[in-house]
C-alpha cells in the first residue's frame, strides 16, 4: 500500500505505478492512522487479500515455540 499525503497530492507518476488507486470520500482531510484503518478493516471485512500477500485465514498456524 502507498499512503499519500493528507493534501491529496500524491504524484501522478506515484499513481501511475500503482495498480489500484482508492479514494476516501470525506469533509476535510483524514489523518494518516484514520485513514489505515479505514482501509484495512474495508478490505478484511469484505475478505479480500493482496495477490502478492499472505492469504489471511487460510493458513493453520501451530503453537508459538519457546
Amino acid at each position: 500500500y502507498i499512503f499519500g499525503p493528507e493534501d491529496g497530492s500524491l504524484d501522478q507518476e506515484i499513481r501511475d505505478w500503482c495498480e489500484d488507486v482508492v479514494y476516501i470520500p470525506t469533509e476535510g482531510c483524514m489523518n494518516l492512522a484514520a485513514t489505515v484503518n479505514v482501509v484495512l478493516y474495508d478490505r478484511m471485512a469484505k475478505g479480500i487479500n493482496t495477490r502478492s500477500g499472505p492469504q489471511f485465514g487460510r493458513e493453520k498456524v501451530g503453537p508459538a515455540s519457546d
